[in-house]
C-alpha cells in the first residue's frame, strides 16, 4: 500500500515538473533568480508584490536621476532576423503607473529588447527600448490605470542606445517599428527632429537574448508595476507572470500525501 502510494506521488511530482518545463506561462517569483536577472542602480529598487488587485512586477527610482531598476527575461529566443520573419511576432505586456508627486509625467516602465552578436566587428550589444508615450504620440501616460502595450510591425515605436552599428538616440527620435527595421528606414516619427535612412542590416544577424522592463535612468520618482510580459510568435505565446510566491496545489497534494505516509508508518509502528 505504502510503495503503490509512493509510486503514484513520484509520478505526480514528475508530472507535475514535466508540465512547468513546456508551459507557455512561466510564474516568476524572484526578480533575481532564473529566467530573470536584475540591475538596480542608485537607489532604483525591484520587487514582486501584490498591488491594485494582481501579483507585479515593481519597479521604482527615487530622487538621483541615475537611479534605474531592470528586470530582464534572459533567454535565446533565437535569431532576430529570423524572427523578424514572422508575421506573427508580437511582444505585449501589461503595466500601470503610479501617481507620485514630482515624477516625469512621461516615464511608465519602458520595454526592452535586447540583441547580442558576437562575430559583429564593434560593439556587438544592442537594447531598443518601447517607451510608451512615445506610442501615444507624446502625452503624459495615465496614471493608476492598467495599461496594455503591444509592440508590432506597425506599432510599438522604438529608440537605439547605440550598439551593432547604431547610434545612442538618448531616449528619442529616430524612432523606428520592427517593419522599419526589416525596410532599414526609419519612422515617420523621426521628422519630430530629422529626417534619416538608418541601416538596420547588422540587427539581423544578432539574437535576442532578453526582453527588459525598466524605469530609469533620468526618470526620478518613479513607481511603475508590471504583471506580465509575452512574446507571440508563430510557435505561440509564451506569458512571463510575476507572481507572489505561489504553492501549487500539486505541493500541497504532495505535502498532505508525505504526511499521511509518516501518519502510517506511525501507525504500523504501533
Amino acid at each position: 500500500m505504502i510503495k503503490s502510494l509512493q509510486a503514484a506521488l513520484s509520478a505526480l511530482v514528475l508530472l507535475t515538473i514535466g508540465s512547468v518545463a513546456n508551459a507557455a506561462v512561466i510564474n516568476i517569483t524572484d526578480p533575481d533568480a532564473a529566467p530573470v536577472s536584475s540591475t538596480i542602480a542608485g537607489s532604483g529598487t525591484a520587487s514582486i508584490v501584490h498591488y491594485d488587485g494582481s501579483d507585479a512586477l515593481r519597479l521604482t527610482t527615487n530622487v538621483d536621476v541615475n537611479d534605474k531598476a531592470n528586470v530582464t527575461v534572459d533567454g535565446s529566443f533565437g535569431n532576430f532576423g529570423d524572427l523578424l520573419n514572422d508575421s506573427a511576432l508580437n511582444f505585449e505586456y501589461r503595466f500601470q503607473k503610479a501617481d507620485v508627486a514630482g515624477g516625469n509625467i512621461y516615464a511608465a516602465p519602458a520595454l526592452s529588447l535586447f540583441l547580442h552578436d558576437e562575430n559583429f566587428v564593434g560593439d556587438g550589444f544592442l537594447e531598443i527600448k518601447y517607451e510608451h508615450y512615445w506610442g501615444t504620440g507624446v502625452t503624459a501616460v495615465t496614471t493608476d490605470t492598467w495599461i496594455t502595450a503591444n509592440i508590432d510591425f506597425t506599432q510599438g515605436p522604438m529608440w537605439a542606445n547605440g550598439g551593432l552599428g547604431l547610434n545612442n538616440s538618448a531616449g528619442g527620435p529616430p524612432l523606428f517599428t520592427l517593419q522599419n527595421i526589416l525596410d532599414g528606414t526609419a519612422s515617420s516619427t523621426a521628422a519630430l527632429t530629422e529626417d534619416v535612412v538608418l541601416d538596420y542590416s547588422a540587427l539581423l544577424d544578432a539574437d535576442l537574448v532578453g526582453i527588459g522592463l525598466t524605469v530609469g535612468t533620468y526618470n526620478a520618482n518613479q513607481e511603475g508595476y508590471v504583471d506580465y510580459v509575452s512574446m507571440t510568435t508563430s510557435s505561440g505565446t509564451d506569458v512571463y507572470n510575476f507572481s507572489v510566491v505561489p504553492i501549487p496545489a500539486a505541493v500541497w497534494l504532495f505535502g498532505s500525501a508525505l504526511a499521511g505516509l509518516g501518519w502510517l508508518r506511525r501507525k504500523q509502528i504501533v
